[in-house]
């Protein structure tokens, strides 16, 4: 009899604990949508380089399929293409697949959809998996680290697979 109350005592307050756990993730994930992500999508959407800059910390590690950008050279480079002349209006979609937090560190992974018209107005849509190291500096949540690919396992990445990811 005892050891049946010391059982369900001890998986209760780990259930306890896990969900605790649970609302605590998703509360810092909340903050992050709000101080990262929504001003993330809007400054990509208009082409705001100096916003979309600013979510980035000094130090950044940017990689991508191109090599690897850090700090100076990869805001050189932001500012460099997103100035240019006539550039086709994008829009970008984030879905979520994993999320995590420990005090001032964030790790997430996801999908992104980018639709944009070419120059004869045709859609165009281009997908890809980003895994992002978010740090937390002078209490805002920024982006330490951004590495992205357009396929998994070397399968590229469809809009069939984008549309089954739940967010």
């Amino acid at each position: 009899m005892k050891t049946n109350f010391f059982l369900t005592l001890f998986f209760l307050i780990n259930i306890l604990t896990l969900q605790g756990q649970n609302v605590n993730n998703d509360s810092i994930a909340n903050i992050i949508d709000n101080q990262v992500w929504e001003p993330f999508l809007d400054s990509y959407n208009k082409n705001d380089y100096t916003k979309y800059l600013s979510l980035h910390t000094n130090d950044v590690l940017r990689v991508g399929k191109w090599g690897i950008r850090t700090g100076d050279a990869f805001k050189e480079n932001v500012i460099k293409w997103w100035s240019k002349p006539n550039r086709p209006k994008r829009e970008m979609t984030l879905k979520f697949e994993y999320r995590l937090y420990d005090g001032n560190t964030g790790y997430e992974v996801g999908y992104y959809m980018i639709s944009s018209a070419d120059k004869k107005g045709d859609l165009t849509k281009h997908f890809g998996r980003f895994h992002i190291v978010l740090r937390k500096v002078d209490g805002a949540w920024k982006i330490a680290q951004d590495w992205d690919i357009d396929t998994v396992n070397g399968e590229k990445i469809t809009e069939e697979l984008f549309e089954k990811i739940k967010d």
